[in-house]
């Protein structure tokens, strides 16, 4: 992970390093941010939150990024953010997944279920916040 701040903005980049079998590096780039998502629960999730930011703007957008992710909910339009370190990985929680979109930024609470298979998620599109 590597801090920034820049632009007036702050955040966090996630980045996974992976030695292959042939001693070569491979890097991933994972959501920015303080999401407790696991990577690839993350790449599911993400279709799903572009579907909603869409069905909330009325419009067609391709112009879509996660531009931060924490953990916490939304209040009076504003993220209020939790300790991360809080999220325990046998019990639910919610996150809030900031999202730009054609020139709009959007916050995305997204609900995190873990079960005995794994890790599901629910997101509700009318809950999403046009900041």
């Amino acid at each position: 992970s590597y801090g920034f701040s820049g632009c007036g903005n702050t955040s966090i980049l996630n980045f996974i390093f992976e030695v292959k079998s042939d001693q070569h590096i491979a890097l991933t780039t994972a959501l920015p941010g303080e999401s407790r998502s696991a990577y690839v629960l993350q790449m599911d999730t993400l279709p799903n939150v572009q579907a909603a930011v869409r069905i909330k703007i009325k419009t067609p957008c391709d112009d879509l990024a996660v531009v931060d992710t924490v953990v916490g909910r939304v209040n009076n339009q504003k993220v209020v953010r939790f300790d991360p370190a809080t999220v325990l990985a046998s019990k639910p929680w919610t996150e809030v997944w900031t999202v730009g979109a054609c020139g709009r930024k959007l916050f995305v609470p997204i609900q995190f279920i873990p079960d005995a298979t794994g890790t599901s998620f629910s997101i509700v599109a009318t809950d999403i916040v046009v900041n």
